[in-house]
């Protein structure tokens, strides 16, 4: 519901990212319920949440409506019962440990978690560690920016480009969530 309101991406933003290869995915259909996380939420709140936001994604064209990420990356039972149901795959912010290929949960995919407290360095090493060990390695980041970050959901736009240039060095393949599952890993 924040789609082509004032500082937040609109539709056509979000069909150019779509048309460059980009997962356009479930987050959360409103605001409130974003703003809630869905482990607040009634399970039937969760759910009408969770077909509203796929069935928008489908309406418009969106390859990535079977996959999600859980607002705040919070989930409980109830939560992942109806993740299984409506996507084939939803994200969390767990970055205890680098994700396997098949996970053993697509309910609670892991990740790298990107905040202001990690380091260039640190994120370079995550990229290392997985092209050495040729791991399924998910990346998250909320919000770039050019100055330093004033929130822990930021990080350097410098950084980024300098993580995203280690990549690209690297020859790792780079794959959106959809794409690895549409290829089984390969």
């Amino acid at each position: 519901d924040l789609i082509d309101k004032p500082g937040r991406a609109t539709l056509a933003d979000l069909k150019a990212r779509d048309a460059a290869g980009w997962d356009i995915a479930a987050h959360a259909n409103t605001q409130v319920d974003h703003a809630l996380n869905f482990t607040n939420l009634m399970p039937s709140e969760v759910e009408d949440d969770m077909v509203d936001v796929r069935a928008w994604l489908i309406a418009h064209g969106f390859s990535g409506y079977d996959h999600c990420a859980y607002p705040s990356g919070e989930f409980d039972h109830d939560v992942l019962e109806l993740a299984g149901t409506y996507f084939t795959s939803c994200r969390t912010i767990y970055a205890g440990q680098q994700e396997l290929f098949p996970p053993s949960d697509s309910r609670r995919l892991r990740v790298a978690y990107i905040t202001s407290s990690v380091p260039l360095s640190v994120a370079e090493e995550y990229v290392e560690e997985a092209r050495e060990n040729h791991e399924w390695l998910i990346l998250v980041f909320h919000k770039l920016v050019a100055g330093t970050p004033a929130a822990s959901t930021e990080w350097r736009t410098s950084d980024f480009q300098a993580l995203v240039d280690q990549v690209a060095a690297s020859g790792m393949p780079v794959a959106t969530v959809g794409d690895v599952y549409a290829t089984g890993g390969e």
